[in-house]
């Protein structure tokens, strides 16, 4: 047996070696001197040794049998693929440095990683700072400014928020977003959206341990009694079957132009405080809700919103 004639000796993997040595034929033709069976290993034989494979015929492979064509530099292609060889990095590196913002296309920053470009034409440049981490779920506080704006993370998406800590914006912090303990009716204030599975299934499981603040401003001047007498009814509310609500009422402050009382209740929600002042027969100017849980609305300006913090928890 004798090497072929690129230099190598045969190898079991190799079929073009083993048809290209000198005096070799399978044993199996041999025993069974079978003219299909000889037939068959010459056509084996013969595809195995077409010009273009391994580089023992013809080095050059033509460019009807290769499987992928060669792109042109004009040809668009995937921007992680694009980053990846520009990064020198995994394909999944390049995913994770396009979706954080770390990469610009003549530019613009550009977050989706199946976008096209140009090799030849678009201009792809790497923050020097860039760093293949996965973006975290994010949770977003936000002042609803009046009751008809829709409880919707979307609308925050061409705003800027109130930083108290560095962040960078993204757009997919608004993918997925759903608000937590919403307001209904005439509800206006804190609002919580969150993409965060474990705090969202933590926040509805606790929901009535969770204890809320509202701002209820009534027309007119509120006496003591009639104060006392709607902390009567309180207790004697259920948002939830044979889960009373827990809290109280007490005086905010007086003025012309009317009073506003401060509530803070668990196992009830917004519109519990204003089924409360239908049946005590007061009609509410505004509710607004200053806090939920540990969280609060400090800060915010009526429109406005933010990241919640890593420390901060409800």
């Amino acid at each position: 047996m004798c090497p072929p004639a690129c230099g190598r000796w045969p190898s079991a993997r190799c079929w073009p070696m083993w048809s290209a040595c000198a005096a070799w034929k399978p044993r199996w033709i041999e025993s069974r001197n079978s003219d299909f069976f000889t037939a068959h290993w010459q056509k084996v034989a013969t595809f195995f040794q077409r010009p273009g494979r391994h580089g023992h015929v013809n080095s050059a492979p033509s460019s009807s049998e290769r499987y992928t064509p060669i792109l042109a530099m004009t040809d668009p292609i995937r921007l992680s693929k694009h980053v990846a060889e520009q990064a020198a990095c995994s394909r999944r590196e390049a995913e994770l440095l396009i979706e954080g913002g770390w990469v610009k296309v003549n530019g613009q920053i550009v977050e989706e990683p199946q976008h096209r470009v140009s090799p030849g034409t678009d201009e792809v440049l790497i923050d020097a700072q860039a760093r293949p981490e996965t973006v975290p779920p994010a949770t977003l506080l936000w002042y609803r400014p009046d009751p008809q704006t829709p409880c919707d993370a979307q609308i925050l998406q061409g705003s800027a928020p109130l930083s108290r800590f560095p962040v960078r914006v993204l757009k997919r912090h608004f993918n997925q977003q759903q608000a937590i303990a919403g307001l209904d009716g005439l509800a206006t204030g804190l609002v919580v959206f969150t993409q965060d599975g474990r705090m969202r299934r933590r926040l509805l499981e606790d929901e009535a341990e969770i204890e809320q603040e509202f701002m209820l401003e009534l027309p007119g001047q509120l006496t003591n009694e009639a104060i006392d007498q709607l902390a009567g009814r309180l207790q004697q509310t259920r948002l939830w079957p044979q889960v009373p609500v827990v809290g109280k009422v007490s005086l905010n402050g007086r003025g012309p132009q009317g009073t506003r009382l401060r509530f803070a209740l668990k196992a009830s929600s917004a519109q519990g405080v204003l089924d409360l002042c239908a049946r005590a027969g007061l009609r509410p100017l505004a509710l607004r809700r200053t806090r939920l849980g540990r969280v609060g609305l400090a800060g915010l300006e009526p429109g406005q919103w933010r990241f919640m913090g890593p420390n901060e928890k409800f």
